[in-house]
């Protein structure tokens, strides 16, 4: 849905997205985020802001339930959650969503095919870039188009470094199976996270969850989150080199 200007004479409509999220842990704070809007760089943050120009919504929460209010109608917000853990020795983990819909509309093709899985995983690895490291976390495809959720990480020295920085990003990146042959949508990159500094700035468990993300406002969510933070999510246990 395409949002157009209100004029002064036309209120906004508002609406809100509630929910429960079960954890083993608890929750400590949660966010709404519109993707499309917000800068990375602000919701990047381990203190991330939010407030009217940052499009950034806090949530209000409630043991596992919470409610964000004052969202737009018909847009798509992911959400973020922290948690610490309830077993002692407050380990915190952020868990973020991401939406893994592909960028357009598509109709739905054959299902993935194991050719089809390897060679997108070999491209991110291999693709020659500044980043020296690149992963796939989640994937969502099928035969034809392909939503990947790549982690990228600078771990060489690099300009302007100020000595053992680091760069991490984390984008959406999406491909289409054309005439026989996968190829990467050109310029339609989505970043997620983008982190400049030394490893121990970083967030210690950072991880990225598609069940928390392309929420329409309006909806009730439920989601179980994992027991624990896994390396295959994100960041897990710290920066590893």
């Amino acid at each position: 849905m395409t949002m157009g200007l209100l004029s002064a004479a036309e209120p906004s409509v508002v609406v809100k997205i509630t929910g429960t999220i079960k954890t083993n842990g608890k929750i400590t704070r949660l966010v709404a985020v519109d993707r499309e809007w917000a800068d990375v760089l602000k919701t990047s943050r381990k203190n991330v802001k939010a407030g009217d120009d940052s499009f950034v919504y806090e949530g209000q929460v409630n043991g596992a339930t919470f409610t964000v209010e004052g969202l737009l109608p018909g847009r798509s917000y992911d959400l973020i959650v922290w948690t610490e853990n309830a077993g002692g020795g407050g380990e915190k983990t952020r868990w973020e969503g991401v939406c893994m819909d592909y960028h357009r509309e598509i109709l739905p093709d054959m299902e993935l095919t194991a050719d089809d899985k390897k060679w997108l995983e070999d491209f991110v690895k291999d693709v020659p870039a500044f980043m020296d490291k690149a992963r796939v976390l989640h994937m969502a495809a099928d035969h034809k188009h392909a939503t990947l959720l790549v982690e990228l990480m600078r771990t060489r020295e690099f300009h302007s470094d100020k000595g053992g920085e680091l760069i991490y990003r984390v984008e959406l990146w999406y491909f289409e199976n054309l005439f026989g042959g996968w190829a990467k949508d050109n310029n339609t990159e989505k970043v997620l996270a983008r982190v400049r500094g030394k490893p121990e700035t970083f967030e210690r468990n950072w991880q990225f969850l598609p069940s928390l993300g392309g929420i329409v406002a309006g909806e009730k969510v439920e989601v179980t989150l994992p027991e624990k933070a896994d390396a295959r999510n994100g960041l897990a246990g710290g920066v590893v080199k």
